[in-house]
């Protein structure tokens, strides 16, 4: 259902492990984002590409997300926080 989407974990918000370790999401799609404690942490500018076909990220499920095939958008959802559910746009 996701993958291959556009998903702005990472620009929207930030998962920091313990140990300082730096992801975009608890998925951890798009690697490790370096460590603040050491310093090598850099903040994302741009979506990922999702990897997975389903958003295992309860806490980041809430992300934009646009659906992308061959450079076009086809569809974009977002999280209605009022309604409590998703929207296509």
């Amino acid at each position: 259902m996701f993958k291959g989407w556009q998903c702005k974990a990472g620009v929207e918000s930030l998962m920091i492990n313990w140990d300082g370790d730096v992801h975009r999401a608890t998925c951890r799609v798009g690697g490790s984002l370096g460590n603040i404690y050491n310093g090598t942490f850099e903040r994302p500018e741009v979506a990922v590409i999702c990897s997975r076909d389903w958003c295992t990220c309860a806490a980041d499920v809430k992300y934009n997300e646009m659906e992308v095939n061959a450079n076009k958008i086809n569809q974009s959802r977002t999280y209605d926080d009022n309604m409590g559910y998703w929207k296509t746009l």
